[in-house]
């Protein structure tokens, strides 16, 4: 499995360089089939564990952060996801609350 230093060595300057996951599994050796999940683990640990500056833009790829504005649209991309998570809990949190109360009036919504 590919380590840290491995994906720092597989990783460019500026977006400009950026790399999709399915890239970067290629040029780290990570034969993961058809889920990136093991190489977006290996991006978070890295990120998180490593403190180290990897900025990712969607349809881009993912990337060494070389610019206050690469940072910028980097941090407003994860806020953005963030927002999403939350609209994504609110959701859930109504639906359930739907949910209990047709099953406490002998129903089964969705269903």
């Amino acid at each position: 499995m590919a380590e840290v230093q491995d994906l720092i060595n597989a990783l460019d300057d500026g977006k400009d360089n950026a790399i999709h996951a399915s890239g970067l599994e290629s040029t780290l050796g990570m034969d993961v089939g058809h889920t990136q999940e093991p190489t977006i683990d290996l991006i978070r640990k890295a990120i998180i564990n490593n403190k180290l500056p990897i900025g990712s833009i969607p349809n881009v790829g993912y990337f060494l952060i070389h610019t206050e504005q690469e940072y910028q649209e980097a941090i407003a991309n994860l806020e953005a996801r963030v927002q999403g998570l939350r609209r994504r809990i609110e959701a859930v949190t109504r639906g359930w609350e739907q949910r209990k109360a047709s099953r406490a009036a002998g129903e089964n919504w969705p269903k």
